[in-house]
């Protein structure tokens, strides 16, 4: 009796293994298999001279993201509107237009792409810069075409210290005064103009950048 006990668990237990009643060790899943690419961000719209990163994630059949899988190749259809570094997906706009940039992946024998519209828009003549209540210049970086008129809202609190220029372009500074004021800077050469607020400090800096 004591003999025919220990083959029935034993049969039960070896029936249990082939109808794969495992443990959490067991099994293997399913091979992820590279399905498609997603790529962000969708339809990006930058000026002339700005640029934007493209960030390519592969995905597998379920819609995870894999990793361990070779890096993405970015590519654009017009180089004359916006570049793109290959490796890297940093896109700089060029010229006014809706390039295409495409990112292709490939693993395990499978290519996979994605593209998306970049729209560039032409630089303005102008621009307004606001010094805000919370001590920063909106915005804090702006890129302009020349010549350019560019307008400072300070509050009473701010004022407009300009550190460097194209070279005999340095504009004048704009002093703070007691109820704030609103001035503007015509820079008429090319290249980077940068300030800080002389109340604040470095923290509270910004940059024009004249193309």
């Amino acid at each position: 009796m004591f003999a025919r006990r220990i083959v029935l668990t034993l049969g039960l237990a070896l029936t249990g293994a082939a109808l794969g009643c495992s443990g959490s060790g067991g099994g293997t899943g399913t091979t992820p298999v590279l399905t498609t690419v997603q790529l962000t961000p969708a339809s990006p719209t930058l000026t002339v001279g700005a640029t934007v990163t493209m960030v390519a994630t592969p995905l597998d059949q379920t819609g995870t993201a894999m990793v361990g899988v070779p890096a993405a190749t970015f590519s654009t259809s017009d180089a004359t509107k916006a570049s793109v570094g290959a490796g890297t997906g940093l896109v700089t706009g060029v010229a006014a237009g809706t390039p295409s940039i495409t990112a292709s992946i490939t693993s395990g024998g499978v290519t996979k792409t994605a593209s998306q519209t970049v729209t560039v828009t032409a630089l303005s003549n102008g621009v307004t810069v606001t010094g805000t209540s919370t001590n920063a210049w909106d915005p804090k970086d702006a890129n302009v075409a020349s010549v350019a008129t560019v307008q400072w809202v300070l509050s009473g609190n701010h004022s407009v210290i300009f550190d460097t220029a194209p070279a005999g372009a340095l504009p004048a500074n704009i002093a703070q005064t007691a109820t704030g004021t609103t001035a503007q800077r015509t820079l008429t050469a090319t290249g980077t103009y940068a300030y800080h607020c002389g109340v604040h400090g470095a923290p509270m800096s910004g940059t024009i950048i004249v193309r």
